[in-house]
C-alpha cells in the first residue's frame, strides 16, 4: 500500500489510520511532499526524495540501498491512497491507475466548492477507483459532481478522534499559567492559516481586537507559516501585548483546552473546534461557491466587518455552554460518522489483494 500526501489536513487525518495498519502488520510506504514531508520527515515509511537518494549514494551506500528498496516497494504497491490537493498526487494516482491498481482518494475537508470547475477534486475523476469523504454532505455532493461511477463513502474524519487525545495531554491550569492568561477573562483563539482570504480575515481580527479589551487573544500558526505576517499585522495595529502568537510547538488542538471561543476562516478547523464544544465564529470573506456545513445549518455566523465581529463575539459570550447540543447530536446533525479511524482502516484492508500484486513498470510515471 502507498499513501501519497501533500498538505497538513490529509496527513494528520490519515496518520491514525497508518498507525492502525502498523498494528495490523500491513506493509505500506508514504510518498510525501510539501507540508506532509515536514510532518513525516523521520517516519520510517516515508520514501526518500531523488535528492536524498543522490546524497546517500555519494556518502552512505548502505542507506542508499535501503532507499532503493523503499522506492521499489512504492512502485509495486497494490493499493494507492491519495489526498486530492496537488499535481504530485495526481501524477501518482494516474501512474497507479494506468497500471491497473486500486486508487482510493481521501477528501479530508468538511467544506467543499460547489462549482465543479473550482474544485481541485474534479481533476481526479478519471484517476480514482474509490473516494472517501468525512461527511454525508460531501459524499452526496461528489456523487453528483461526476464521481457517481465509483464507490463514494462517507467514513468520517480521524482528526476528530485525535483532538481529545491531544487536549488530554495538557493541563489547562498549567497552560493558563504558561501563556500568562488573565483569569476571569474569556480566551479567544484565532486559528491561523495562509493565503489571501486568511490575510483579510486576520486583518479584520486585528481591527476588532482593540474593541475586545476584556478577553485574552491568542493566535495559533499554520504549519506552513512562520508568524512573520501575523507579527507584522499586530505591530501595524499597535497590538503588541494584546494579541499573543502561540509557539509552534503548542498544537492548536492543545490550545483549544483554554479557549472559550474559536475564530477562523476555514471550515475544517471550525468544524473540529465546534465538535469539541467550542463556540465558533467565521471571520472574513469566503469563496462564493464554498459550502460550509456549520453555516448551512445556522450553527456559526460569518462576520465581514469589525462591527459585526464585535457583536457576534459578545453574543457568543452570553451563550451558556449547557444550552449547546451534545457532541453525539452534533455528529448526527453534521452527518459525520463516528469511529472514522476504524472505518477507514477496515475499508482499506478490504481492498488489499490476498497475495502480492504483479510487478509494474515505472516507465509510465
Amino acid at each position: 500500500m502507498a499513501f501519497v500526501l501533500h498538505d497538513a489536513g490529509e496527513t494528520r487525518a490519515l496518520m491514525p489510520v497508518m498507525s492502525k495498519l502498523d498494528m495490523a502488520g500491513v506493509d505500506y510506504v508514504v510518498l510525501a511532499e510539501s507540508t506532509a514531508k515536514g510532518l513525516l520527515l523521520h517516519d520510517p515509511h516515508r520514501v526518500p526524495s531523488a535528492a536524498e537518494m543522490a546524497r546517500a549514494e555519494q556518502n552512505a551506500p548502505r542507506l542508499a540501498a535501503w532507499m532503493k528498496q523503499q522506492w521499489n516497494r512504492a512502485l509495486h504497491a497494490s493499493l494507492c491512497v491519495t489526498g486530492l490537493s496537488s499535481d504530485f498526487q495526481k501524477r501518482w494516482a494516474d501512474f497507479f491507475r494506468q497500471n491497473g491498481r486500486r486508487v482510493v482518494g481521501y477528501y479530508d475537508g468538511f467544506g467543499f466548492r460547489l462549482n465543479r470547475e473550482n474544485n481541485p477534486v474534479s481533476g481526479f475523476q478519471a484517476s480514482l477507483t474509490d473516494l472517501i469523504t468525512p461527511t454525508a454532505d460531501s459524499a452526496e455532493h461528489f456523487k453528483r459532481q461526476g464521481f457517481g461511477h465509483i464507490p463514494v463513502s462517507a467514513l468520517g474524519q480521524p482528526t476528530l478522534e485525535s483532538i481529545p487525545a491531544a487536549m488530554n495531554q495538557s493541563n489547562p491550569s498549567l497552560l493558563t499559567q504558561q501563556l500568562v492568561l488573565t483569569p476571569g477573562k474569556p480566551t479567544i483563539l484565532f486559528v491561523g492559516q495562509y493565503g489571501a482570504d486568511y490575510e483579510q480575515a486576520f486583518a479584520l481580527f486585528c481591527q476588532t481586537a482593540a474593541q475586545l479589551p476584556n478577553a485574552n487573544l491568542l493566535v495559533s500558526l499554520h504549519p506552513k507559516a512562520n508568524g512573520e505576517f501575523e507579527t507584522r499585522m499586530i505591530q501595524q495595529f499597535g497590538l503588541q501585548g494584546k494579541i499573543q502568537i502561540l509557539p509552534k510547538e503548542l498544537a492548536t488542538e492543545q490550545a483549544l483546552l483554554v479557549a472559550d471561543m474559536v475564530l477562523t476562516n476555514t471550515s475544517t478547523m471550525a468544524t473540529q473546534a465546534f465538535l469539541q464544544g467550542e463556540k465558533v465564529i467565521f471571520v472574513g470573506p469566503k469563496k462564493a461557491d464554498l459550502y460550509e456545513p456549520l453555516q448551512a445549518r445556522g450553527l456559526a455566523p460569518r462576520c465581514l466587518t469589525p462591527e459585526s465581529l464585535v457583536t457576534a463575539v459578545h453574543h457568543a459570550m452570553q451563550v451558556e455552554q449547557a444550552t449547546l447540543p451534545s457532541q453525539s447530536q452534533l455528529y448526527s446533525l453534521l452527518g459525520i460518522p463516528h469511529a472514522a479511524t476504524e472505518r477507514i482502516t477496515a475499508y482499506l484492508l478490504s481492498l488489499l489483494p490476498p497475495k502480492q500484486a504483479n510487478p509494474i513498470s515505472s516507465e509510465t510515471l
